[in-house]
């Protein structure tokens, strides 16, 4: 109720997009979703861990994986603490969300060259609203968090989608492998668009 599902819509589908701008461009990275969120009730706070469709109550809750990742970034980064902290500093905002990206061992193909599981952030909500990419990343910076990898500002797309898909294909910023895609948001943090590299489904679907 505080945010919508980690899933943005892929170029293919929103066409009219070519030839406009600017955006800022982040790596599409391949692992799992998990938001966490914050909001405020009265004089108490709650705090919610959920993966992409499932609120996880608890580090003990089953998920889709052995270990309750979810939770397990959460205490890793303290996250908890975190948010609390962010709201505690601003006393009209009523909710703050943090989405990231789950990846290493054990999450999807991609190990990325990590020897454990890691969180890169890419969206953060303040009352429902999303903010940009730069707020997001002083954030992080400030709060010893990952941003997903920043790629810059693009001031406008091509204007035919067989060079747009060329633009998704390269290699991971984290990793020697190859990256899923690019991910575009509008510079006030309005919702975007992914552009999926073919290359990635390529080697993802055999």
């Amino acid at each position: 109720h505080l945010c919508s599902k980690t899933d943005e819509e892929r170029i293919e589908n929103v066409p009219m997009f070519l030839g406009t701008g600017p955006y800022s461009a982040t790596e599409k990275l391949d692992g799992s979703s998990a938001t966490y969120a914050m909001e405020r009730k009265g004089h108490k706070y709650e705090f919610y861990v959920c993966s992409r469709n499932v609120r996880q109550l608890n580090a003990d809750q089953g998920c889709f994986y052995d270990d309750n990742i979810y939770w397990e970034q959460a205490i890793k980064y303290d996250i908890e603490a975190k948010l609390k902290a962010f709201l505690d500093a601003n006393k009209d905002v009523k909710s703050v969300v943090l989405q990231g990206e789950i990846v290493g061992p054990g999450v999807q193909k991609k190990t990325y060259g990590l020897t454990e599981r890691d969180l890169f952030m890419f969206n953060m909500v303040v009352d429902e609203t999303s903010v940009d990419n730069m707020m997001l990343g002083t954030f992080c910076a400030v709060n010893d968090l990952q941003h997903v990898p920043m790629l810059g500002v693009v001031q406008k797309l091509p204007e035919t989608m067989e060079e747009m898909k060329a633009l998704a294909e390269g290699l991971s910023c984290i990793g020697n492998e190859l990256r899923e895609g690019v991910v575009y948001r509008g510079v006030d943090g309005a919702k975007g668009f992914k552009n999926v590299a073919l290359s990635y489904l390529l080697e993802k679907h055999n």
